[in-house]
This record gives C-alpha cells, sequence and structure tokens, in this order.
C-alpha cells in the first residue's frame, strides 16, 4: 500500500493510526520505514499512536 501510495498519489506523506494495545499494527508501520510522530488520548483513555513517513524517506529507502 505505501509504494502504491507513493506511486500513484501526489501525497508526500502517509499516516497510520492504531490503538497502543495493537502491536501487529505498530510492528508493520515500523517494519514499512514509519516512524512514530505522535500519540494522544482518546475520550475512552485508550492510547492511539500515529505512525508517518514522507515520499523523501521513502525515496531514499527504496
Amino acid at each position: 500500500m505505501r509504494d502504491w501510495a507513493f506511486q500513484n498519489t501526489p501525497f508526500n506523506l502517509l499516516c497510520s493510526y492504531m490503538k497502543d494495545s495493537n502491536v501487529g499494527s505498530y510492528s508493520t508501520a515500523v517494519a514499512n520505514g514509519m516512524e512514530q510522530i505522535d500519540a494522544f488520548e482518546e475520550e475512552d483513555h485508550a492510547l492511539t499512536r500515529v505512525y508517518a513517513i514522507t515520499r523523501a524517506q521513502w525515496e531514499q529507502s527504496r
């Protein structure tokens, strides 16, 4: 999905949001070159992580 998005859209940043308890999701984000850029508490007090990768980071990794 990351490669498709950068190859077929004008977006320069891709973000992924997941609950802190979802180890699989943030492990996948890291494996795809994303870095955690933020975290925030939801209304239900659950922590949400935000991971992102820029087009420049993606291009460097290729």
